[in-house]
């Protein structure tokens, strides 16, 4: 289409402009309208300054489950071209595996909503809680050692008396 056309022609031209003059500023760059939204949702500028921009490969099995739990601090761009991967290192944008978004992004997001969890009864905890668990359960049982180094050590689950513990102090000795 028309539309896709110059979205290549302007990823093309900003490329040769990041290769070849360095010295242009960062913020010039990411004022573009050069970098699409992951699932086809349009394109977008990376000037918003209280979020982490980033990719998620979408070769990865668990990203169509991972995309739909993407906290709010985080907005996740389409994973980049050829012509736009150059653009993307420039601007520090990083692309992640399954397994380190699953570390960088999910795992402080299932602390952040257990800590937020006062009544102490799991049935009071947001959807979204249970969402992030079930998506844990799949990288641990397929035995990803980052995500269970990274999740034994953050406050993900409820203990007994409804406060917020790690995987190792509800673990029988």
């Amino acid at each position: 289409s028309d539309l896709d056309q110059r979205y290549a022609l302007l990823a093309y031209f900003s490329g040769l402009v990041v290769r070849e003059i360095m010295h242009h500023l960062p913020e010039d760059i990411s004022r573009l309208p050069l970098f699409k939204l992951a699932q086809g949702e349009g394109v977008t500028d990376v000037c918003e300054m209280n979020v982490t921009f980033c990719c998620l490969d979408i070769r990865d099995k668990h990203a169509g489950a991972l995309e739909k739990l993407t906290p709010l601090k985080a907005v996740l761009l389409a994973w980049p071209t050829m012509q736009v991967r150059p653009i993307y290192e420039f601007l520090g944008i990083q692309c992640h595996s399954g397994e380190d978004f699953m570390v960088r992004f999910i795992l402080p997001d299932l602390e952040r909503l257990c800590r937020e969890h006062t009544s102490g009864t799991p049935c009071t905890l947001p959807k979204q809680y249970f969402q992030l668990l079930d998506q844990l359960q799949e990288f641990v049982s397929e035995g990803l050692s980052k995500v269970i180094e990274a999740a034994m050590d953050k406050q993900i689950f409820l203990s007994a008396s409804g406060s917020p513990s790690t995987a190792s102090s509800l673990v029988d000795p």
